[in-house]
């Protein structure tokens, strides 16, 4: 009735369960799920701040990535065998008040060149603003800072 494959009902169903087999096949033949390692406990500093002069950036989600047979791997490459390349891109140093969950920066894996996932790295706790001598010789000191 649809104007699918097979001459009823019967035969359309066993049509589209090979089908659905196929792709199947196929997803699990062409792509690999792996658990990277994650990138915590990254050091900031923090200028003009009242609790400390550093915080830690931690990953906002800890991916499972799934990478496509690309380059050397295959479908019986093990699992722990597959080493991601992480970039972590994160500021030289960020202003107070900073909120816990701000984001500050990435942290990007990829595999033999190709960007597979980018995660955000947020800050660890809150620091709230200094007064204004503090934040006079913050700046002071982080003037030659990139």
């Amino acid at each position: 009735t649809m104007g699918g494959q097979g001459a009823n009902s019967r035969e359309g169903n066993a049509f589209r369960i090979q089908d659905g087999t196929e792709l199947m096949e196929y997803a699990f033949n062409s792509f690999t799920t792996v658990q990277p390692k994650r990138a915590d406990d990254i050091p900031v500093i923090v200028s003009c701040g009242l609790e400390g002069d550093e915080l830690k950036l931690v990953q906002a989600k800890n991916p499972a990535i799934t990478v496509p047979h690309i380059g050397s791997l295959t479908a019986d490459t093990p699992q722990e065998s597959i080493e991601l390349t992480m970039t972590v891109d994160v500021p030289a140093y960020v202003k107070a008040p900073v909120q816990a969950g701000d984001f500050l920066g990435t942290v990007t894996y990829s595999f033999e060149g190709t960007v597979l996932e980018t995660v955000p790295l947020i800050a660890d706790r809150s620091i709230s603003a200094a007064g204004d001598v503090r934040s006079m010789l913050d700046r002071i000191m982080l003037r030659n800072v990139k």
